[in-house]
């Protein structure tokens, strides 16, 4: 596992990447997640994209006794 160096920058607290956990050169913002005590830093712009494109699936019965919703009948306006 990488480590990283904390440390103020103008009174901003900054983190120093390893170069070998560095993002693309055409990353310029990122979007920061809490979870925890841990910060995840995701590249802003392919959030949804890395998701989409992702060879992850589920498996062959997940969500097979999934509960059925009804429509509730309703009074209009």
């Amino acid at each position: 596992m990488s480590k990283g160096s904390v440390f103020l920058n103008n009174r901003t607290q900054s983190v120093r990447i390893p170069a070998e956990c560095r993002f693309p050169d055409e990353v310029k913002t990122v979007t920061i997640r809490k979870v925890g005590n841990s910060l995840v830093l995701t590249p802003a712009e392919s959030t949804w994209d890395n998701f989409f494109h992702s060879d992850l699936s589920v498996s062959a019965d997940f969500m097979e006794e999934r509960g059925s919703q009804h429509q509730t009948d309703r009074d209009t306006f």
